[in-house]
């Protein structure tokens, strides 16, 4: 009797290839941006960029999906910058184009919408690309008109 058996770390059709996120946006007093560098979790961060001083402590409320939001308490310290690291418990779903975060402190509220930048940085690699393209072109002519006028 022969068994024959072989594994292969592919992934199945079903399964979309993971791809890096990064979302920014502003309003009047905070600034927060999201980087997803890996499949299974998300960073945020929140920066205070009002013209008052900045709280020391504030909420946040994140809506990724239309269902439960991620919510928490958002302290400074001495920092400028507050890191929110969100695990999804397996791959996370995608987002949608603008995530909208609503932010509370000292008795004011705010909304910020992240909006997805992947586009645009797609965008902007496809013209540096052809610029690239178009400069190595270029280089070639001009040792090419050298040449034959040696």
């Amino acid at each position: 009797m022969m068994l024959l058996a072989a594994c292969a770390n592919e992934k199945k059709p079903s399964q979309p290839e993971f791809k890096k996120q990064y979302f920014e946006g502003k309003s009047d007093n905070w600034y927060v941006k999201m980087a997803s560098e890996m499949e299974s979790n998300r960073r945020y961060v929140i920066s205070y960029i009002g013209q008052e001083n900045k709280p020391l402590n504030f909420k946040y409320e994140i809506y990724e999906a239309s269902h439960n939001p991620t919510f928490g308490n958002g302290e400074f310290k001495n920092e400028e910058e507050f890191e929110i690291h969100v695990k999804c418990g397996g791959p996370c779903d995608a987002l949608p184009n603008n995530v909208p975060i609503q932010i509370q402190w000292e008795g004011e509220e705010e909304k910020v919408v992240i909006r997805n930048k992947n586009r645009m940085l797609s965008v902007t690699s496809f013209y540096s690309k052809n610029i690239i393209h178009s400069l190595n072109l270029a280089e070639k002519q001009v040792r090419l008109s050298t040449k034959l006028m040696e």
